[in-house]
């Protein structure tokens, strides 16, 4: 995603021919479906806030959250939002045609 508000940001509003198509990439990411799934109660086992530590190294996300979390999922939505910000920031005008469908995106998150 890097690459793609990096390039905006050096051609600004002449990357209008490639816009739509790079921006509904982006916007793909945005949309998926997040991967969270509940942990069953006997595979928990112990206590998840009994195994709660503050040492951020031995902290495991998905025993205090009891729920199993896609974080690279998390990891490339985060940067399609960025990705769509910056984009919107360095082409504004070329990005105002497509406000309805980003709105939509970042609602659904």
């Amino acid at each position: 995603m890097n690459f793609f508000y990096e390039l905006t940001d050096l051609l600004g509003e002449d990357i209008a021919p490639h816009y739509q198509e790079v921006m509904t990439e982006i916007l793909k990411t945005c949309m998926r479906e997040d991967n969270f799934t509940k942990k069953d109660k006997a595979e928990e086992g112990a206590n998840p806030a009994k195994n709660f530590s503050l040492d951020s190294d031995s902290e495991n996300v998905e025993d205090i959250l009891n729920m199993e979390v896609d974080l690279a999922c998390l990891d490339e939505k985060a940067a399609a939002v960025n990705a769509v910000g910056y984009m919107f920031f360095s082409a504004p005008n070329t990005s105002k045609a497509a406000m309805n469908e980003i709105t939509a995106a970042l609602e659904h998150l």
